[in-house]
């Protein structure tokens, strides 16, 4: 389902995963190859082991389609994720 980001383009995105807390460098986060910001990467909260990644404002990526995702964890990168801008 393509996420829409609205008129205002103030939309953030929430990405879950493990072994991303306890990095020792900045958390990096690309679309298209394109950086975008990293507000918060940790634990999530409420369950144990699981951290949480917020990326944003994404406003540049209105009508992109379908695009790579990839996060960088102390300088090892993830498979790329799709995901579809509206």
């Amino acid at each position: 389902m393509p996420i829409d980001l609205g008129v205002d383009g103030s939309v953030y995105v929430s990405l879950y995963g493990t072994g991303i807390r306890n990095h020792n460098s900045e958390v990096a986060c690309s679309i298209n190859r394109i950086s975008v910001p990293v507000l918060y990467a940790g634990a999530q909260g409420e369950y144990e082991g699981l951290d949480q990644v917020n990326i944003g404002p994404l406003a540049h990526l209105s009508g992109s389609g379908e695009v790579d995702l990839v996060l960088t964890v102390d300088g090892q990168s993830s498979n790329p994720v799709r995901v579809n801008f509206k």
